[in-house]
């Protein structure tokens, strides 16, 4: 069993509780089955998030205990995307693709957040949280859609270079490309130097290579010891 769908057993199940009872006796039932893909597809993004290791360091810095008890605490997904346009992204996609309000979508992401963050760590199993989930990679990366490649590598911060080198990576990978193959040829006459991809797979390709990339480089610019166990490229995102 893989991990999203061990997520889909603990985490769906709380936080799609209020459709399972004892008038709803199947969690697929009035139209939850959107609801569903639509937090499968978050834990991917999560758990691609999450495999980088600036990025779980600076959540365990943040979740240091404060002695000021006034401080009110951070909800997880907006500690893990602190940048504001970058969480209003993920929820808008995420809304527009499972055709689900952009208000129901924020409460959904919002309670699976910390939930999620638990149960990886219980699977982690006292491993270092972003190896863990690097060796997972094959388990959720097809659960990852194109858009969310500029997602996972977001910057934290403005000044944050690491960040925003990946970010231009992965960027320019999900950049728009010809899949019309005569539009295609007619490029090539024009530019016969041209690298155009001509199948829309290729596009997948390149934003998963950027995602591995980006983790490969995150590991060791942290001077983290855990190597990346997931050396091949991602297969296509769905």
């Amino acid at each position: 069993m893989n991990i999203i769908d061990q997520l889909e057993q603990t985490v769906t199940s709380a936080v799609l509780g209020g459709y399972s009872n004892d008038d709803h006796t199947n969690q697929a039932d009035n139209g939850n089955v959107s609801h569903v893909s639509l937090l499968e597809q978050f834990y991917a993004i999560l758990a691609a998030r999450l495999a980088l290791p600036q990025v779980y360091s600076q959540l365990l810095r943040d979740d240091q205990p404060i002695a000021n008890d006034n401080i009110i605490e951070t909800p997880l997904f907006e500690q893990l995307w602190q940048a504001p346009n970058a969480r209003q992204v993920i929820i808008q996609e995420l809304a527009a693709t499972h055709h689900i309000d952009e208000l129901t979508t924020t409460k959904l992401i919002m309670n699976a957040a910390p939930l999620v963050y638990r149960e990886l760590k219980i699977m982690a199993n006292g491993q270092f949280l972003p190896a863990f989930l690097q060796s997972q990679q094959p388990t959720f990366r097809h659960y990852l859609p194109i858009w969310a490649a500029p997602m996972i590598t977001a910057a934290q911060h403005a000044e944050d270079e690491l960040f925003n080198a990946q970010s231009t990576l992965a960027e320019i990978a999900a950049t728009p490309v010809l899949l019309n193959k005569h539009d295609a040829t007619e490029a090539s006459r024009a530019n016969p130097s041209a690298n155009l991809i001509t199948e829309p797979n290729m596009a997948a390709e390149l934003a998963n290579e950027s995602f591995d990339n980006s983790l490969s480089t995150a590991a060791i610019d942290t001077g983290a010891i855990h190597a990346n166990p997931a050396a091949e490229p991602f297969p296509n995102f769905v």
